[in-house]
């Protein structure tokens, strides 16, 4: 519903790149898929959350959102 309202597709691969994260709806979405990436972590499925990581790290270049965090134990978990 966030991506929807931030006027991006349903698909998070197809999201644009943000240089200014976006407050409101854009904001919550790319949060909202950290929050993904944080649960495929927790489930080890570490390719699922290495592919997510992955495009937070064009969607939020600056790590606004906080996906370093997420980005981090990922790592500690290899």
């Amino acid at each position: 519903m966030a991506a929807r309202q931030a006027g991006w597709g349903a698909d998070w691969r197809d999201w644009p790149a943000q240089s200014v994260i976006p407050d409101g709806p854009g904001r919550f979405a790319l949060y909202t898929l950290k929050a993904l990436a944080f649960i495929h972590l927790r489930r080890d499925e570490q390719s699922r959350a290495i592919e997510i990581l992955d495009a937070l790290r064009v969607l939020d270049p600056a790590g606004v959102v906080g996906w370093p965090v997420v980005a981090a134990l990922a790592e500690g978990a290899a």
